[in-house]
């Protein structure tokens, strides 16, 4: 059950399941790496927005472009784990700079970072945070944990994140 007042919804690693959560309308999918989904409640005006050029073997993105929203993109983004680089990680500030409009990025980044909450920092958290410092984003997150740990001597970690520009801040308020 989800809560109320959630309009967005955007998943990772689908693994191409196609789901239809109820209240929402038809999701935005992509078929390519391990799949995605972006569902959007009735009555919130959309449009699938065209963001191949920014798709890479190291970053999958879909987004919708919403009409009389604060936020006008929403890119749901999943890094491959341990492949990101820097040059991969500028694409997101290509993306928030290029696309008209409030852009918010979300996803699952498999970065460690301890400016969302992690008690450690991995080497694709650092590159996300030197990135954040310099294109003037932040991260909106709470600090709650988004993956549990399911292997032995693996810890619980914050790598689900949403990312956007600091001035949109002042613009609306959010809930990740």
């Amino acid at each position: 059950m989800l809560a109320s007042g959630t309009d967005i919804l955007c998943f990772q690693e689908t693994q191409h399941a196609t789901i239809k959560p109820a209240d929402f309308q038809t999701v935005v999918t992509s078929g390519k790496g391990h799949g995605q989904l972006i569902a959007v409640r009735k009555g919130i005006k959309f449009r699938e927005f065209d963001v191949t050029r920014w798709y890479s073997d190291n970053l999958h993105v879909i987004a919708v472009e919403l009409s009389q929203q604060p936020v006008r993109n929403i890119d749901n983004v999943y890094a491959c784990n341990r492949s990101m680089k820097e040059q991969d990680w500028m694409i997101l500030n290509d993306m928030q700079t290029t696309l008209p409009g409030a852009t918010m990025l979300c996803g699952d980044s498999d970065a460690r970072g301890k400016l969302w909450g992690n008690t450690n920092t991995n080497p694709q958290g650092e590159t996300l945070e030197d990135l954040s410092d310099r294109c003037y984003l932040t991260c909106i997150n709470d600090g709650k944990i988004t993956r549990r740990a399911s292997r032995q001597g693996d810890s619980d970690s914050i790598i689900d994140v949403a990312i956007t520009h600091c001035l949109l801040l002042t613009d609306a308020p959010f809930r990740y």
